[in-house]
């Protein structure tokens, strides 16, 4: 009884969450799952459930040293205590921060540009690309996704080839993606050479 109590609270929790989702968040964020989980922690590889189901996180795109990494949160509340500011300013942590960084890259790679996210990042080496090339067009792969900015929506056919996407501009060419085993040059003696030939340069 007790735990047919406790499915029936959950069930009843998880329905007043997705209503209030609905009424105070865009109709575009989804939620994994055809029956959602409410998550209540992270540790790791797992997130948690309200029952303390650990369930191995493949898709929610865990930071490299996992979710709540004891040292990582403890050194972004250490640093959020003392000093939250931009790159505009001159303090000794962003630069012993860069030349850490920097000194586990290639010889080559010396200077860092700080971002807040994937898409942040990756949009600012769209432009780079752009400024250095000099060119505008793009390959991207398709299901690619890059992030929310326009500029990598324009190269991302997760987004573009999806529910409510507009077509891509011309100068993006989608390519097919490598797959051996399933793609359509799953049976070419060369699959890596036949899917080489798909793109258009």
């Amino acid at each position: 009884r007790k735990a047919e109590k406790r499915m029936g609270s959950a069930a009843g929790e998880m329905e007043r969450e997705l209503a209030r989702r609905a009424t105070f968040l865009g109709p575009s964020l989804s939620t994994h799952y055809r029956s959602p989980i409410i998550a209540r922690r992270g540790r790791g590889t797992f997130l948690f459930d309200d029952a303390g189901q650990p369930l191995l996180d493949l898709v929610n795109n865990p930071a490299s040293l996992g979710h709540c990494h004891e040292a990582v949160t403890a050194a972004a509340a250490d640093q959020m205590g003392r000093l939250n500011t931009n790159t505009r300013y001159v303090y000794p942590e962003i630069s012993d921060y860069a030349e850490a960084l920097t000194a586990t890259l290639p010889a080559n790679l010396t200077v860092c540009f700080f971002c807040n996210s994937g898409s942040e990042a990756n949009d600012l080496a769209l432009r780079m690309a752009k400024q250095h090339s000099k060119g505008t067009g793009m390959i991207c792969v398709e299901g690619a996704y890059h992030g929310h900015t326009a500029e990598l929506i324009n190269v991302s056919p997760y987004k573009f080839d999806g529910k409510g996407g507009f077509p891509p501009p011309a100068t993006t060419e989608k390519v097919p993606l490598f797959d051996p085993l399933r793609g359509k040059h799953r049976d070419h003696p060369d699959p890596g050479a036949a899917y080489a030939a798909d793109v258009k340069v």
